[in-house]
């Protein structure tokens, strides 16, 4: 027969005999493999059931379970949403909305705390500067007046170790008051 005509070609070509046997077994009566013997060097034609040796009859044939093709599926994206969803949507947006709205108030309170907090300190510490100022023309008056008094005091009258305490007591006094070298020695 044919097939063992074939075998016998195929094992002067190759020098052996064909080693896929069990699977050409396998094979040779599925309806894929008629189907693609049948289309070789024909072109694309359509084999039918009915004169298909191999094929199940038509009840018996299974419906093909296809996946959606590329524009039902862009299609189906377009398809209207119910209306729980859009209402859900409209209300997530509106408290979104109302959620920025609460921040944005939020910041400008906090930038305005801050800035009357940073006002509070500057007031603070002008009023710290101006009291130590204060206290400073304060210790120098009453520093003057002393200076004033121990500079009025008559030392013809004191002994030679009062007079020297005396003169290096004003020396440094008048140092503090108006620097150092204002006074000679």
């Amino acid at each position: 027969m044919l097939i063992e005509q074939a075998l016998t070609m195929y094992e002067s070509r190759v020098g052996q005999p064909f080693a896929l046997m069990y699977w050409w077994k396998a094979v040779c009566d599925s309806p894929k493999w008629n189907a693609h013997v049948t289309l070789l060097g024909h072109g694309t034609t359509k084999i039918r059931a009915e004169f298909d040796v191999n094929a199940p009859p038509v009840e018996e044939q299974p419906a093909q379970v296809r996946p959606m093709g590329i524009k039902r599926a862009k299609m189906g994206k377009q398809t209207d949403y119910s209306e729980e969803v859009k209402e859900l949507i409209k209300s997530l947006c509106k408290s979104h909305a109302k959620q920025e709205d609460e921040t944005a108030e939020m910041k400008e309170f906090q930038q305005k705390l801050s800035e009357e907090k940073l006002e509070a300190a500057n007031v603070l510490l002008k009023a710290a500067q101006e009291k130590t100022k204060a206290r400073l023309i304060e210790q120098q008056t009453k520093l003057l007046e002393r200076f004033t008094q121990m500079i009025s005091v008559d030392t013809s009258r004191m002994e030679t170790w009062a007079r020297e305490a005396h003169i290096k007591a004003c020396t440094l006094m008048s140092d503090q008051l108006w620097g150092k070298g204002a006074t000679e020695e």
